[in-house]
């Protein structure tokens, strides 16, 4: 199941990157990272998938911080970084099938439910800034390719925290 988990994974990271080709490094290096981070989980790294992914999520936070982006991408490095760092603890699935007690519900899914949890609410309130912040222009106003790289972004990003998040079940 998690060979699974981490190929399902690896195809929303692959997603991401796909929507942001061809264009600048600054476009799709954060993308990148994830890919890198995500490919290292599955090769069983995860210390160095979660650094790499926390690379990611500063290059990101300085885009971001530059006026170059939204919220979104930042939000969904964090989130993977923290579901990584969890991995790496010890509350990874390998970890929680060596214990017989270890059942839905039980700390090695707690943390990962909680982080999904900030994750969904924190994307919904990122949706709901930029549409206060953008009225109905927003829409009318986009490019195709720029359509294209936000629903492949927002699809991807959505896979991989979900199957992440289900490593931990």
């Amino acid at each position: 199941m998690s060979d699974m988990l981490s190929t399902v994974g690896l195809a929303g990271a692959l997603l991401c990157l796909a929507g942001r080709l061809p264009g600048s490094v600054h476009r799709w290096g954060p993308h990148f990272a994830a890919l890198s981070g995500m490919s290292l989980m599955a090769a069983g790294l995860v210390v160095a998938g979660a650094w790499v992914t926390a690379f990611g999520c500063l290059w990101s936070a300085a885009r971001v911080s530059a006026g170059h982006q939204e919220w979104s991408e930042v939000i969904d490095l964090g989130a993977m970084m923290l579901l990584m760092a969890l991995m790496a603890l010890g509350t990874s699935v390998a970890a929680a099938h060596h214990h017989a007690s270890a059942v839905p519900g039980e700390p090695g899914v707690g943390p990962a439910a909680l982080v999904l949890v900030l994750w969904v609410t924190a994307r919904a309130g990122a949706v709901m800034f930029r549409s206060l912040r953008t009225g109905s222009r927003d829409s009318v106003a986009r490019r195709p390719s720029a359509n294209r790289a936000r629903a492949c972004s927002h699809l991807g990003g959505m896979v991989m925290i979900l199957s992440m998040t289900a490593m931990f079940a």
